[in-house]
């Protein structure tokens, strides 16, 4: 509420009601639904990424989602995808590092649909430069996120022996919840080993940026 009061003191609410009295009421209806349409796509798609241990049901994964977008509205810092992970790990009782990964999974498609999205307007036009230096730098974020995730499936079982290693050196009382929560982000991962999880986090993620 005090976030909304600081945006609205200096609105002239009179031109704003004048405004929306010229809104065109079917456009406007087709992008409401447009944008729920979205919103139910990137749920179905997140209890996709979450069914490689414990699938919520699709009313959860939507109003938790709902949340993490309410929460980022307001909050700096992306920190609505933590909420997200900390509601959903409360709700079904499972790890919130595990969740927390299957966001991350989620950013980095997004991130490949973004720049896919990029490539197909270059082909049709010059972009200006306001909009090529944000491709480019999609374009590196993407080079350096996907080879490193990509390792991190196919090479899962190294890196958690190197954290049983190295956790020698953390006190004992942190030794085992380090081993546990490293163990629960790399299972976050396994629906790019899983093809069928795989094709569908595609072809919803396709569905959400058509």
């Amino acid at each position: 509420l005090g976030f909304l009061w600081l945006a609205l003191r200096d609105v002239d609410l009179t031109e704003t009601a004048n405004a929306l009295r010229r809104v065109n009421v079917p456009i406007l209806g087709a992008a409401v639904v447009s944008y729920v349409f979205s919103a139910a796509a990137k749920a179905f798609r997140w209890q996709l990424l979450l069914a490689a241990r414990k699938a919520p049901s699709f009313g959860r994964a939507f109003s938790v989602m709902s949340v993490g977008v309410l929460v980022n509205t307001f909050l700096p810092a992306r920190l609505g995808d933590f909420a997200r992970a900390y509601l959903m790990g409360e709700s079904e009782a499972d790890s919130k590092v595990y969740v927390l990964g299957t966001v991350a999974v989620e950013k980095v498609t997004d991130l490949l649909f973004l720049l896919l999205a990029l490539i197909a307007l270059l082909s049709q036009m010059a972009l200006p430069e306001w909009l090529a230096g944000p491709a480019r730098g999609t374009a590196l974020v993407l080079a350096i996120l996907a080879p490193c995730f990509v390792l991190l499936v196919w090479q899962r079982d190294f890196f958690l022996r190197m954290v049983e290693r190295t956790s020698r050196f953390v006190p004992s009382a942190w030794r085992e919840w380090l081993v546990r929560q490293t163990y629960y982000g790399l299972a976050s991962l396994d629906v790019v080993r899983r093809p069928r999880l795989l094709f569908g986090l595609f072809g919803w993620s396709l569905i959400v940026w058509m």
